[in-house]
């Protein structure tokens, strides 16, 4: 396991090497960021909402930041 984490570790880092994450709040934004070049698509998840985890997997989503802290630019519906 402890190979896995440090193996997935480095090809994050080098899929994030000389790219920008990009903050985006739908499937369409980021599908739009991937075309434009975006080498990473970040989404954020609530910290143990499962659900949201695996629909962000469902659609592809490269990189998933399970936080907290949701940006204040995001709908109501979607902090709560």
């Amino acid at each position: 396991m402890a190979e896995n984490r440090q193996e997935l570790n480095r090809n994050l880092a080098q899929m994030l090497k000389g790219g920008v994450i990009m903050d985006v709040t739908t499937p369409e934004q980021a599908k739009i960021e991937e075309a434009a070049g975006a080498c990473v698509v970040m989404a954020k998840c609530r910290i143990g909402h499962f659900a949201e985890a695996q629909i962000l997997q469902a659609i592809e989503i490269d990189y998933i930041d399970e936080s907290e802290v949701l940006s204040s630019s995001l709908p109501p519906s979607i902090r709560n």
